[in-house]
């Protein structure tokens, strides 16, 4: 993870590292790799577990609780180690699958991420997020965000789909890998 360590009060670029910049008032990131990205998920207590595609493309795969997802990463070098921009993803398979309606609702209701669904009809979550330019602080937040925007669609089309819950069940199938 790039790092631009920047003067307290007059905001001067001081120096671009490969290497976390500590001591300085602010350290911001430049852009992150899969790696370092999964070492500030475990920070923040979830699972992960960097993974590449048979294209040679990393991406991520996360746990949060009992539900997985995955970080995909874009805007990156050639080498895949200096990425500007990440996407959060999550899918599940439901046996009650979601109205329309319900979905374009959710999207009008929660702006951070968007809900859709796949062309199987089950909800599908999605989030980007900018990792150019951003503080420690930053990160926070968007694991903040991404835990939020996961718990309230599991609460809108998984763990309450959007018809009647089956007896005995709460309409929850499997979650989706990659």
């Amino acid at each position: 993870m790039s790092r631009i360590a920047v003067a307290s009060g007059i905001g001067t670029i001081l120096a671009i590292v490969s290497a976390p910049a500590r001591g300085a008032d602010v350290v911001v990131y430049d852009s992150t790799s899969a790696q370092q990205l999964v070492n500030l998920m475990r920070e923040f207590g979830y699972a992960g577990e960097p993974q590449t595609t048979a294209a040679g493309r990393p991406w991520i795969r996360g746990q949060l609780g009992a539900n997985g997802f995955w970080v995909n990463l874009h805007e990156c070098d050639e080498a895949w180690q200096h990425c500007k921009s990440v996407q959060f993803a999550a899918g599940f398979a439901v046996k009650d699958k979601p109205a329309p309606q319900a979905i374009d609702e959710w999207n009008a209701t929660y702006r951070w991420a968007h809900a859709s669904v796949d062309a199987d009809g089950d909800p599908f979550l999605r989030m980007d997020a900018g990792v150019h330019g951003v503080t420690d602080d930053y990160f926070t937040k968007m694991f903040t965000t991404w835990n939020r925007m996961l718990t309230m669609f599991l609460r809108a089309f998984v763990l309450r789909p959007s018809g009647p819950t089956p007896p005995g069940g709460s309409g929850l199938v499997t979650t989706t890998g990659r």
